[in-house]
Formats: C-alpha cells, sequence, structure tokens
C-alpha cells in the first residue's frame, strides 16, 4: 500500500459509518499475514548511489 493512500484524512459523518470503519479495521487485523517473495534481496540507496543506479537503468533501457 502507497503511504499517500495510508495517510488520507477520512470524516466520518455518522454513526453506522464509524461502527462500519471500525468493524472493517477489525477484521483486517484478522487476516493472515500475505508471504511476500523477493527475486532479489532488498537494498537501501543513499545520496549519490541513486543518481548512479538511474545513470545505469538509464544506460541499460534506451527508451527510459
Amino acid at each position: 500500500m502507497a503511504t499517500k493512500s495510508f495517510l488520507k484524512t477520512i470524516d466520518i459523518k455518522d454513526k453506522n459509518l464509524g461502527s462500519s470503519f471500525v468493524k472493517t479495521l477489525f477484521e483486517c487485523d484478522n487476516m493472515p499475514d500475505s508471504k511476500v517473495t523477493y527475486k532479489s534481496t532488498p537494498k537501501e540507496l543513499k545520496g549519490v548511489a541513486i543518481k548512479d543506479f538511474f545513470d545505469d537503468y538509464k544506460k541499460q533501457h534506451d527508451n527510459f
């Protein structure tokens, strides 16, 4: 889930909407976690490494 969609403001204007929202949150909490498999190991890039990463990508993919 993207951070921006997660941080949206929600206006609950009546009791029924509030009750169903809370019920849905509790139901989601009881759902099993899904297994995530990565094809490669995630790596954190900082500073110049980010620019180098995209420069290398551009070199490999001419129509970027």
